[in-house]
Order: structure tokens, then C-alpha cells, then sequence
């Protein structure tokens, strides 16, 4: 339920960048994107793509209601883990389970990352199977527990190679026999997964960085550098420090010291490696605020018991709750032309490793119709094998949408455009720009005209200026030949 709100919110449009740009497109043209996302842990997409198939949904239905199930069993896992590993009572485990999954690291990771909150939740299934340690484990919680760390690891990179490095830890502190037995069972497979191709690394990598930057406005900003990655980590996790703190000393749970201990340290890469985009920092900034949660409910939780009178124990937990749920209510439903709210409430906006607010996928929400009636109308007017340039942010509708033979060609970096516009002259080429963008540096260079334009956004007709006999070029050229190299 907390995670369908957005959704609803959103409808007709699903929110995520990912969801945009990734899921839906490549459920759609499974064949044409296979080759890539085949090296690129697949096997969520091949699991909605096999769902697509059996119950012959539309995509971006089949994708929404993954990403809400999804969230349902993670806070499952929650609930499960609360109970096994940290040996809450029930009440307060469901106390637990609802804090997290209001926070803002969670929502922002289950905004778009599915494949992160699958993997966590089978992480938490699998060690809540095999807990407690010394209590008698059936064979059948064994092969349970085995298999949900099989899938675990092959899901996600960043969430396999966190859960491979705990459970190697870990095992060398308890020395167990089901933790030994399980982390020589994702340590072998894990890294039989990087080795071959289904985990490129390269790629792997590539897909990490790519939706980096939120901002689709700001072709100049440079979003990852330490002063950004610092205010990221504060405005995100500062709020949850004290009350983790807590939980962290109360907690005798090595298993999850040792994983927030990995995603600290995986926060601050950048104060060594402060260029190295790479290694995704953000990410594993959400990543701690998510173990951050945990320990901070946790924690919570023990101090009321310990620290606070009986007849105000359940006024406090009461409170704490109630302003973590409206927070997160605030996130999930709040529209992105007032996030600017989040700034003033929080000093800073997540973005550009983030949106401020749920209702976003490429673009806000609000504004989707207008780009679908872009694309709608470049559809009908304009001839069946155009190419047509805009920005990257735009290319999974442009894959979902774009009729016939026409291809849809981005580059981040205007003047990379500008050159291929340039040779444009054999094609019809059109430019899709917001309306309030300049073509400034186009002048001169590329004769440009206005054909359309809605509330937003504005298409262009492009073509080539360069002399010829008895002066210039006719600006239209009809000619079966087209330049498709991507620019990215």
C-alpha cells in the first residue's frame, strides 16, 4: 500500500528513471536490447519479461506492479529479519518494518531501483532463514535460505557484492556451519556471475553511472564531486545518525554491523577516489541510509523500552512514527514543481543524485503528457524514416513511442549534437528542445525551423547550411540514405 500511493498519485504515468528509460523499454524491444542487457545482471529482466509473456500485460503495467510487490515483500524481510535477527517482539517489529519503509533513502531507492529492493529483500530472507545461529535449522530453512542468496547476488552488483563481503566476514568471526556452508556458496557464484559475460563489469559499471544526473535542464552542472557527495550524505542520513548510533550499540547482530560498516565505507569512497564516478558513492549513500533505517528503528525502539516511562512509551513510539509516515507521504506525493518545498525544509535538494520528489520519471510527472503529444505529432507530420535529436533523459519514450523507421538520436553535450545535425543534410532531421531552450549556438551552422510547439516543448527542422553552386543548399533533400550512429 505505502509503496502504490506514488503510483496512483502519478496514473496514467509510471514514475522512475530507471522504470523510463531501462524497464519498460527493454520489455517492450526485448529482442532489439537483449544484447546489452544481457550484460548486465539480466535476471530481473528476464523474470518480467517471462511475466510479460504468460500474462501478456502492457509493460509499463507489468513494471509498476512489480515495483509495488517488490516493495511488499521487502517490507516482509523487514518484518522477518526484526523477528530473527535483532529478536524483536512482533509489535515492535511491525513498528520497525513501518518506520523503514517511510524513509527517504528507501522510497528513493524503490522510486526506480527495483532490482536493489529485490535483492535486499532476499538478502534479509536469506540470513533471517538460517537465524538464530544456535538453534536447530531444518534442512528445508537451509535450501531456502541457499536459494534466496543465490538469487541475491545475481540480481544486483553493488547488493551481491555487499552481501558476498559480509558473509565472507562474518564467516571467519562465527565459524558456523550453515554461514560457512552459505558464503561459500555466494562467493563461488557471485564471482562465477562477474567473470563471464552475464556480469560484464564494464557494463555493469556504465549502468551504475548512467542515471546519475536528474537534472535534464542543467547540461553544464557536474553533480559529483565531494562538496555535493558530503550535503548528499548529511541531508539524507544525517536525520537517521543518532538514533542508529543507538541501535548500533544495542544491536548484537554482527552480521548487520558488518554490512553498515561496508556501505559507510562505500559512502565515503570519494574522500579517496573523489573523481572516481565509478564507484557509484551515491548509491552506496542510499544503500547506508537503508542499513541506517534499520539500526535507527532498532534503536529507537530499545530506548523506549529502556530510557522512557510506561505511560509515555507509546506516545513517543506514536510520534516518532507519525512524522516519519508524513514525511514519507510528503515525498511519495508531492509535485515536482513545488520541490522547492524540500530545499527549504532541508537546506538542499537531493538532486541531482535523486528527484525531491516521486513524481518524476525523465521528466515531472505533470509534463509527460506534453512530451507524449510531441512525440504523438512528430508520429503523424513527419516522414516515416526521420531521425530525430533530443535529449538522453527523453530516449526511453522516444523508444516506446517513436513510430515507424524513425530513430531517436541524444548526446549529453550540446555541441556534440550540433556536429550531428551538421550532417544532417541527407535525412530529414528534426531537433526536440524545451521551449525555453536556446538554439544560440546553432546559428550560422545549422539552419533551423519551427514547425511545432506545445506548452513545453518545441520541434525543429534541421538542416545542413553549406555552399553550393548559385548559393546555398535547398534545406529539404529526400534521399533513402540515413546516418543512424548513436552519439553516445
Amino acid at each position: 500500500m505505502v509503496r502504490s500511493i506514488p503510483d496512483m498519485v502519478a496514473y496514467p504515468y509510471p514514475i522512475g528513471y530507471d522504470v523510463i528509460n531501462y524497464y519498460i523499454p527493454t520489455i517492450t524491444n526485448f529482442q532489439e536490447h537483449w544484447s546489452l542487457v544481457s550484460e548486465q545482471f539480466p535476471l530481473y529482466i528476464l523474470i518480467l519479461y517471462l511475466f510479460q509473456i504468460g500474462t501478456n500485460l502492457q509493460p509499463q503495467t507489468l513494471v509498476s506492479i512489480s515495483g509495488v510487490i517488490l516493495y511488499g515483500l521487502f517490507s516482509v524481510s523487514l518484518f522477518l529479519m526484526s523477528r530473527r535477527l535483532l529478536g524483536l517482539r512482533e509489535i515492535h517489529s511491525l513498528y520497525l518494518t513501518l518506520f523503514v519503509i517511510f524513509q527517504l533513502p528507501v522510497l528513493r531507492t524503490a522510486w526506480d531501483l527495483h532490482k536493489d529492493v529485490f535483492s535486499l529483500a532476499l538478502l534479509l530472507i536469506s540470513v533471517s532463514l538460517i537465524y538464530p545461529l544456535r538453534a536447530k535449522i531444518g534442512r528445508y530453512s537451509v535450501i531456502g535460505s541457499s536459494i534466496a542468496a543465490s538469487f541475491a547476488v545475481s540480481l544486483d552488483k553493488m547488493v551481491g557484492a555487499l552481501f558476498v563481503a559480509s558473509l565472507m566476514i562474518y564467516g571467519f568471526a562465527v565459524r558456523t556451519q550453515h554461514i560457512t556452508l552459505l558464503s561459500l556458496l555466494t562467493v563461488g557464484f557471485f564471482v562465477a556471475i562477474i567473470t563471464s559475460e552475464y556480469g560484464n563489469v564494464q557494463q555493469s559499471l556504465q549502468t551504475l553511472t548512467e542515471g546519475a544526473a536528474f537534472n535534464p535542464l542543467d547540461l553544464q552542472q557536474e553533480p559529483y564531486n565531494p562538496k555535493n557527495l558530503l550535503i548528499l550524505f548529511i541531508v539524507v542520513n544525517g536525520p537517521l545518525l543518532v538514533p542508529a548510533g543507538l541501535g548500533f550499540m544495542q544491536s548484537d547482530n554482527w552480521l548487520l554491523r558488518i554490512a553498515i560498516v561496508i556501505t559507510a565505507i562505500g559512502s565515503f569512497s570519494w574522500l579517496i577516489f573523489p573523481d572516481r564516478q565509478s564507484l557509484a558513492a551515491d548509491r552506496w549513500i542510499f544503500l547506508f541510509g537503508i542499513f541506517l533505517s534499520i539500526f535507527a528503528g532498532y534503536g529507537i525502539v530499545k530506548y523506549s523500552q529502556t530510557r522512557v516511562h510506561l505511560g509515555y512509551r507509546t506516545y513517543i513510539l506514536s510520534v516518532i512514527l507519525g512524522l516519519s509516515v508524513a514525511l514519507g507521504l510528503i515525498y511519495e506525493t508531492m509535485p515536482y514543481q513545488f520541490a522547492s518545498f524540500s530545499e527549504i525544509m532541508l537546506g538542499w535538494s537531493i538532486e541531482p543524485f535523486g528527484p525531491a520528489t516521486m513524481q518524476f520519471n525523465s521528466i515531472p510527472v505533470k509534463d509527460t503528457s506534453e512530451l507524449l503529444k510531441t512525440i504523438y505529432w512528430i508520429n503523424k507530420n513527419t516522414p516515416n524514416n526521420a531521425i530525430v535529436f533530443g535529449e538522453k533523459h527523453w530516449r526511453g519514450w522516444m523508444d516506446i513511442e517513436l513510430q515507424g523507421d524513425r530513430s531517436f538520436i541524444y548526446d549529453s553535450n550540446q555541441y556534440g549534437t550540433l556536429q550531428s545535425l551538421q550532417d544532417c543534410h541527407l535525412n530529414y532531421c528534426y531537433l526536440v528542445t524545451h521551449l525555453s531552450e536556446s538554439l544560440g549556438y546553432m546559428s550560422g551552422k545549422v539552419r533551423t525551423e519551427r514547425i511545432y510547439q506545445n506548452k513545453l516543448f518545441t520541434v525543429y527542422e534541421a538542416g545542413r547550411i553549406y555552399d553550393v553552386e548559385g548559393g546555398l543548399s535547398p534545406f529539404h533533400i529526400n534521399q533513402k540514405t540515413r546516418n543512424t550512429t548513436s552519439l553516445d
